[in-house]
């Protein structure tokens, strides 16, 4: 009985740190993906900004045959004013928070 209770509490002391750092290592997980997700709605709104913003892009260059010198002359009502970088060269339109978008 004695030997059966040294090993069992060896086998603790030996898995007890693995699994703990196991959870730590989930735990972090689960915070970077709640973050995302919580960002979610936010990058959802600026995506449809985007959408709007090039649209209207698109209609006032062939209306006009020239892109808009800067987006306020295209008078948009958008959830983040002042969140996107517009070139107007090129009539191209990104996100400053979500590049890539």
């Amino acid at each position: 009985m004695m030997k059966n209770s040294m090993f069992l509490l060896l086998s603790l002391v030996i898995l007890l740190p693995l699994a703990c750092s196991k959870g730590e290592k989930t735990k972090v997980e689960i915070e970077k993906s709640m973050e995302e997700k919580i960002k979610l709605p936010d990058k959802l709104k600026a995506i449809n900004d985007l959408k709007k913003i090039r649209d209207a892009i698109v209609i006032f260059r062939n209306l006009n045959e020239v892109n808009p010198s800067s987006l306020e002359e295209l008078n948009l009502e958008l959830y983040y004013q002042g969140e996107y970088i517009y070139d107007s060269n090129k009539g191209t339109v990104k996100s400053k928070s979500y590049p890539n978008t």
